[in-house]
């Protein structure tokens, strides 16, 4: 039966995989709920242990208040909170001890208030034991038995039903031909509302006529489960579009909507409220209806019916729905709406837990404050043990009705459901609310701030701007954006939280007075990057809307990206598959079409670039600190894929050849891993280096930004000095070198800054380098070049110490280019032609920036056919080759006399 006079249930159902939300989360959805006239909860955390695991425990004295405590805030925001319950993992339908319990514990529950009950029987074996088979005809026969026995027992309330058939795609044969629908349709009491989530289970449309035809078999309306915004099958994506793909004409034949919403509680926003206004338009459009019967029929007044029509087309670039939506609701301008208020709960100061600060003016004159606030990690009392957030490195889980063979067998991926489930009722946080001077740092200085769930320093995108010019084929220009009237635009460009200044240098092509390119004379050109003052100083910029819509359009829904993220990937499609254009220009000297088109596309790439990490910046500051623990794994992940995406563009607009590489990938939710995310990385030409994405983001949130970029000559300084800080085991050598400090870096990477440049990237934080990968394509035809040209300059630089013996450091350094040995394996190099090194300072600890670093080397290399990387490192040097085999390389045996000195350590690309 349906509550408050047949009104439609529209609501959440909080029955995900992954850890549950916490008590104060549920009691601010249900305060959220009442603004937003939605009315109902049901309470389904698949990993909640009285739930699913323990379901025939009844509840111990605490839990029970924390149950009431939670029953009765949901009956103060008048919404109706349904408690349901999953037995059929281990349920014998036929044992009355079985039912029993079930019956002990659904009582117990409405003795706390609860007046609406739920048995969900999705995600089992549909094998029967023999005590049942000997009992019931079939699974639907048991599963009605029990439901028609405790709905009754309880005096008929409130009651619903989540089948094991629970969409078109598990019906079977078909909906219309199901034994098990039709059994449900004709033996379920007919008050006894009855679950579905559509075609598939997380269904892109769901269409009148479908549920038309489930209501014939199941004689009632559905209630819809729906899965639209559901994402623990994927714990790399993330979904803030609005709903859609459901016509207002669908609320007619249905009795509720529900949404399995993001398993990360403050993520949710928009689905609740673009669900809302879905749910309201049909009453606004009865409104509407009775408004047009006073001016007559529109068909008749051309005037008035065109301009309806133009209202509701809306403008060229409005998204259009893939399914007509009727009356009011149109998902564009209901995300809007979303958006707009969203951006108030996002500059509400909150801790990490959610806590609300108690004075405003905190919020107003300092928000650095709240940003530096130090909170403790949320954990979830157990009563036997303590668990830890979910996050975006464990393992996928599947949606609610996702547990079979066939999908996780397609997916890749193995469901483990959680060791330990969780007691959610129980919950250790405060209710004290902090006082402004509880939250200051010490000396007003801004610290680490621990985070409970996905934290690091971000590894960012380029900062530089790339700008198209008449006369140019790339030129990168890191100048500041101006506006109309010539004066700089902080707004368009990158924001870096330090205050020192940074350069960047790009490949400049002149261009003769005649029109031609001198492709020879390719020379690097330095502009100042100034801090934008937004910033600096940890001064806080509030998130605009416009930067809400662009978080929005990266992390979209399961089978549609935005806006702006599809552009970026059509984009960094285009310029990796017509790259070859520049190349060809710089060859001939003439530049085509084709590359100066190149060369603008990637400066509006670039550009787009520097959009998104001012986003991200801004977004790292926001003071509801709960919202922004919520989202800083996904961020994170996609501003480092960004990050190489960027710098791969940026590199092949240099002097590069280029071989294109072929994206693959299905945007089916499931069998598609990481979304926007994942398919970004696939545009790098490394399709077996999926460890390198996987990265464990460090344990403390703080404002350290990495910048990667390709090597410009001004960095060999840097370089060098890195070389003398890490050169024994990553200690600094620099002492040891007092009147020699280039000669480490001599022997280490000299020669590939002279022969191989184009190989080389670096990684920044403040304008410093940390961090460098050099390569060479061809290692042998290197070898040929060092052996002419480097270790005779060498050798005249360095003479040769007279002694032999009692050498320190440095002269052993000199003697290796005086009696340096051939290396030449034929066999090896046909494996590995090329040659890489690696190197970041011992203060970097984010090893997402080391990834990064070799992410771009490789693919690199891997674009102008390289086949695998190796690298040399001496066998006494244990903790680089420590170093080299965490990041998936390989010792590579060898039997010539160079390898009693040196370990080759190889890896495919």
């Amino acid at each position: 039966m349906l509550p408050r006079n047949n009104e439609l249930l529209c609501g959440v159902v909080e029955g995900f995989y992954g850890r549950p939300w916490r008590t104060d989360q549920r009691k601010d959805l249900f305060c959220l709920m009442k603004r937003l006239g939605l009315n109902t909860y049901m309470y389904a955390p698949k990993d909640d242990a009285k739930h699913r695991a323990y379901w025939k425990d009844l509840y111990s004295v605490e839990e029970a208040d924390h149950l009431t405590a939670l029953i009765t805030a949901a009956r103060e925001s008048d919404v109706q909170f349904v408690y349901a319950l999953s037995p059929g993992l281990d349920i014998i339908y036929s044992s009355p001890k079985e039912v029993t319990a079930l019956k002990r514990k659904l009582e117990q529950v409405s003795q706390f208030g609860c007046k609406a009950f739920a048995l969900l029987f999705d995600d089992i074996d549909t094998d029967l034991c023999q005590a049942d088979k000997d009992g019931f005809q079939s699974l639907a026969h048991a599963q009605v038995s029990v439901t028609n026995e405790v709905y009754e027992h309880l005096n008929q309330p409130c009651f619903l039903l989540c089948p094991t058939e629970y969409c078109a795609t598990r019906a079977t044969p078909s909906v219309e031909s199901s034994e098990y629908l039709a059994t449900i349709g004709s033996k379920l009491l007919p008050d006894i509302l009855f679950m579905w989530t559509g075609p598939k289970v997380v269904s892109k449309n769901i269409s009148v006529e479908s549920i038309k035809k489930l209501s014939s078999v199941i004689k009632r309306k559905p209630v819809i489960w729906d899965n639209i915004h559901a994402n623990d099958y994927d714990q790399k994506r993330l979904f803030l579009g609005p709903y859609e793909g459901r016509s207002t004409e669908l609320i007619p034949y249905l009795n509720g909507v529900m949404t399995n919403p993001n398993c990360e509680y403050e993520s949710n926003f928009i689905a609740f409220h673009t669900l809302a206004s879905w749910a309201k338009s049909d009453l606004e459009e009865d409104k509407q209806d009775h408004a047009m019967g006073d001016i007559g029929d529109i068909s008749d007044n051309p005037t008035i019916a065109a301009e309806i029509k133009l209202e509701r087309d809306g403008d060229n670039e409005t998204r259009q729905s893939p399914v007509p939506n009727h009356g009011c609701y149109r998902p564009e301008f209901a995300l809007k709406a979303a958006i707009a208020d969203w951006l108030e709960v996002i500059q509400e100061a909150r801790t990490a837990e959610g806590l609300r600060l108690k004075s405003p003016a905190l919020m107003n004159s300092n928000l650095a404050v709240v940003a530096a606030i130090s909170a403790p990690i949320p954990s979830i009392n157990t009563c036997m043990a303590v668990t830890q957030t979910t996050n975006t490195v464990m393992p996928p889980v599947p949606p609610e009705g996702t547990l079979n063979a066939d999908l996780i067998k397609n997916s890749g991926s193995n469901y483990t459901p959680m060791m330990n489930p969780v007691n959610s009722l129980v919950t250790k946080t405060t209710d004290e609310i902090l006082e402004p001077m509880d939250c200051l740092p010490e000396n007003g200085a801004l610290k680490s701030e621990p985070i409970p769930t996905k934290t690091s320093s971000v590894v960012s995108i380029c900062p530089p701007t790339v700008s198209k010019n008449f006369d140019t084929v790339m030129q990168v220009d890191d100048s500041l954006s101006k506006d109309s009237n010539g004066k700089t635009d902080p707004a368009s460009n990158s924001v870096i939280l330090s205050s020192t200044d940074t350069n960047d240098t790009e490949m400049q092509i002149d261009v003769d007075q005649n029109g031609g390119e001198n492709m020879d004379d390719v020379k690097p050109t330095e502009e100042n990057d100034i801090d934008p003052p937004e910033l600096n100083k940890c001064s806080i910029v509030k998130l605009t809307v416009e930067d809400v819509a662009l978080l929005v359009d990266l992390f979209y829904l399961p089978y549609e990206h935005g806006k702006q993220a599809v552009h970026l990937l059509e984009e960094c499609y285009w310029l990796k598959s017509y790259a070859y254009a520049v190349t060809e220009a710089k060859r001939s000297g003439h530049p085509s079409d084709k590359a100066l088109e190149w060369s603008e596309r990637a400066a509006k790439f670039v550009e787009n670039g520097k959009r998104m990490k001012t986003m991200f910046t801004r977004l790292m500051n926001i003071p509801n600190r709960a919202l922004l623990y919520d989202l800083y794994g996904y961020i994170w992940d996609m501003e480092g894929v960004i990050s190489m995406l960027v710098s791969f563009v940026k590199w092949l607009g240099g002097n590069h050849t280029h071989r294109e590489a072929f994206m693959s990938g299905d945007l089916e939710p499931w069998v598609f891993r990481g979304g926007l995310t994942g398919e970004l990385q696939r545009m790098l030409p490394i399709d077996g280096a999926n460890d390198l994405f996987y990265k464990v983001p460090p344990k403390q949130i703080c404002n350290k930004i990495y910048t990667i970029r390709p090597f410009r000559v001004s960095d060999e300084l840097g370089i060098f000095r890195q070389c003398r800080l890490t050169y024994q085991d990553g200690k600094d050598a620099t002492d040891l070198f007092p009147d020699q400090l280039h000669l480490p870096g001599n022997q280490k990477v000299g020669a590939l800054l002279t022969f191989s440049p184009e190989y080389c990237f670096v990684a920044e934080e403040d304008g410093e380098l940390c961090g460098y990968a050099l390569a060479t394509l061809d290692s042998l035809e290197f070898q040929k070049k060092c052996e002419v040209a480097w270790l005779p300059e060498m050798c005249m630089k360095y003479p040769k110490p007279e002694k032999t013996e009692g050498l320190n450091l440095a002269e052993e350094i000199i003697v290796s280019f005086h009696n340096h040995k051939p290396f030449r394996p034929v066999n090896m190099f046909q494996r590995f032609p090329s040659l890489l090194t690696l190197s970041v300072l011992p203060t970097v600890e984010d090893q997402g920036v080391l990834k990064n670093l070799l992410a771009c080397i490789l693919s690199a290399l891997k674009a102008n056919g390289s086949r695998g990387a190796y690298s040399e490192v001496l066998k006494s040097d244990h903790a680089m080759i420590d170093f080299y085999k965490k990041l998936g390389f390989f010792d590579v045996p060898l039997t010539d006399n160079r390898s009693e000195d040196f370990v080759i350590l190889g890896r495919s690309i």
